[in-house]
């Protein structure tokens, strides 16, 4: 049953509780396992989780949505904003929350833009992730290193000293070619896949500043300093260690 929120303070368990979402009505909870949540509230307001099978989540919500049976609240992927928002599954938080603005600023710039669809915002990010660079201080000290690289160009140049010290080894290893992976090394140096508007790929997909970590990475891994990139879902070509940059 659809059925508006009260407007009122955003509470701790809302917070706590990938993106959460206050979805437009309040429904009954139903039975499952797995790691995605949602939660409905009882008659005296307390709210009750309930898990599903992360690959059955999106088109139990969306079933629910037909039904006008919808969780209070949800834990959502952070893809599923604009198609739930454009079905008007969700609730625009900034206008349900007199406190919005002040909760919000707790929350790192970037999660909380996944959030945003047009002027408002439907969800608040529950966590983030960055990449962290491991290293050996043993191998460091045996390459004449005495810290890790804080910079790109000392990352590369540590590489090869590292690769120098320890021939049967690498410098580095980077597990795949997904976006998780290979994005990251684009944006922290500049580089991006697309337009601040999110409709052309032409000018930053191909600009220099990607074709430039991009070279870097591939040189890497030619000189034997970077390891074999042959686990998660996409394996490197053999060939790639020749195939021309262009």
């Amino acid at each position: 049953m659809n059925m508006k929120m009260k407007r009122g303070r955003l509470s701790s368990s809302i917070i706590a509780i990938l993106l959460i979402a206050v979805l437009a009505g309040c429904g009954n909870g139903g039975s499952g396992e797995g790691n995605g949540t949602a939660s409905g509230g009882n008659e005296n307001g307390e709210a009750g989780a309930v898990a599903f099978p992360w690959d059955q989540l999106h088109k139990k919500i969306q079933i629910g949505g037909s039904a006008g049976e919808l969780p209070d609240v949800a834990r959502l992927d952070i893809i599923w904003v604009p198609e739930f928002q454009d079905a008007g599954l969700l609730v625009p938080l900034d206008e349900q929350f007199a406190d919005f603005d002040e909760v919000v600023g707790q929350f790192l710039e970037g999660p909380v833009s996944t959030a945003k669809v047009g002027d408002h915002y439907y969800a608040l990010p529950l966590n983030t992730n960055t990449k962290v660079l491991f290293w050996n201080k043993d191998l460091f000290a045996k390459a004449g290193l005495t810290e890790a690289p804080a910079t790109t160009d000392q990352f590369f140049s540590a590489l090869g000293k590292l690769k120098a010290a320890n021939p049967d080894g690498w410098g580095y290893g980077e597990p795949a070619l997904q976006g998780w992976n290979i994005l990251p090394w684009l944006w922290s140096n500049g580089a991006d896949v697309l337009s601040p508007q999110y409709d052309s790929a032409t000018g930053y997909l191909n600009a220099p500043e990607t074709a430039n970590i991009l070279k870097r990475l591939r040189e890497a891994y030619k000189q034997g300093e970077l390891a074999d990139l042959n686990k998660g879902m996409c394996r490197l070509p053999k060939d790639m260690r020749t195939a021309p940059m262009r």
